[in-house]
């Protein structure tokens, strides 16, 4: 993961190509000085690969720009993201976000006229989220996964008890697949390598007035986005982001990060 408390953009050029301008981030958690250092690195890398010279794919981390609220620890670090929420991003369990599925295509209007006219009713639709539902719960015991199913405003979250499962892993890909993830959601995964989840609700879902929380941010910026944080924070209390529904396999509650996630994101009120 390339998440840290300092954050420096440096300004690049190739010395064999004075046209072939370019920036990229660099982050530390000691000081701007060595985001500098990690920043001259990668423009390095992204010089060499331009080049055409050989590179390690699998090395490549996607910079997560955002405030950091709180760090568990150097695998799981709580962030604010670019609307405010605060996000768990971790290493530690496999989370997939699975969103409803969008509903099939509308039968034939003819049809629908002669099973009318011959007395034929159509069944009652089944609910979009339960037929999700059946689907996640369908792959889940084939696979045999020690599992937690949370229902979201949008969709599920599913909490995988399988620390040696790599974000990058072709092994994410396919299970992702199968559970039919959104797949930006295990892209950025991919491409981030860690597993993240939202901790506190949509500001939009709560009907507060949304905030642009671009990181870094100068002191006078900070200062004026306190008063929103705080409020946001304050009317958080009343939604969930989350709830229980169904757990799979051995009960890996008392882990402590699925009791930090629970402590944050179910609390039995309106999901948002």
């Amino acid at each position: 993961m390339r998440i840290g408390k300092y954050w420096i953009r440096g300004e690049f050029s190739d010395p064999n190509n004075n046209q072939l301008r370019f920036s990229c981030w660099g982050v530390s958690d000691i000081c701007e000085e060595d985001a500098l250092r990690d920043a001259r690195e990668r423009a390095d890398k992204i010089l060499r690969k331009i080049r055409g010279e050989p590179q390690n794919i699998d090395t490549y981390k996607a910079d997560i720009i955002e405030e950091v609220v709180e760090k568990i620890s150097a695998r799981t670090i709580v962030t604010r993201n670019r609307y405010g929420a605060r996000v768990l991003n971790t290493q530690e369990l496999t989370i997939i976000d699975v969103d409803t599925f969008p509903p099939g295509i509308p039968q034939d209007p003819i049809v629908r006229f002669f099973k009318k006219l011959f007395g034929k009713k159509d069944p009652a639709p089944i609910p979009l989220k339960q037929v999700t539902l059946a689907h996640i719960e369908s792959v889940l015991e084939k696979e045999h996964f020690d599992a937690r199913i949370y229902e979201t405003a949008a969709g599920f979250r599913i909490i995988l008890n399988t620390r040696e499962l790599s974000p990058s892993s072709r092994e994410f890909r396919m299970i992702s697949s199968r559970l039919r993830a959104d797949r930006r959601y295990t892209e950025l995964c991919v491409r981030q390598h860690c597993f993240r989840a939202r901790l506190s609700p949509k500001p939009y879902r709560m009907k507060i007035t949304t905030c642009r929380y671009a990181w870094p941010q100068t002191e006078e910026i900070y200062r004026e986005n306190r008063g929103w944080v705080e409020n946001y924070e304050l009317r958080s209390r009343d939604f969930s982001v989350c709830k229980l529904v169904k757990t799979y396999g051995n009960d890996f509650s008392v882990h402590p990060l699925i009791r930090f996630h629970d402590a944050q994101t179910v609390s039995g009120k309106k999901l948002a």
